[in-house]
């Protein structure tokens, strides 16, 4: 795994342990799951194959950048940004009719279903 899809891995994962939560894999494709679950893990090849919208590849991008230029309020607001676009495209992928209503709490209850 390249050094950069292994950042990207963990960068999510930091991401979703402020609400005790992990990426990991399963026979039915992704979810998210508490940190205490022992599911496999979803590498960063595996995100990066699967979450194929450019737009949450670019909007990680901007997110390193913001880091790298100290601009930690923006970096907050497009963290939180990428966990939503990714629910919304976990939620999508599995309920073909969904509509997001752009509220994170509701999709994260939601995401628990899958």
């Amino acid at each position: 795994m390249s050094q950069e899809l292994q950042l990207y891995e963990d960068h999510i994962n930091k991401i979703l342990s402020f609400s005790n939560k992990k990426l990991a894999k399963n026979s039915r494709g992704y979810k998210i799951i508490d940190i205490s679950d022992q599911e496999t893990l979803m590498s960063a090849q595996d995100i990066k194959q699967t979450i194929d919208a450019p737009y949450v590849h670019e909007l990680y991008e901007r997110i390193k950048q913001s880091l790298n230029d100290g601009e930690y309020d923006s970096v907050i607001t497009q963290c939180r940004t990428l966990i939503e676009e990714i629910y919304v495209y976990v939620l999508e992928m599995n309920d073909k009719n969904y509509k997001s209503n752009g509220n994170i709490n509701k999709q994260s209850q939601e995401i628990k279903k899958y």
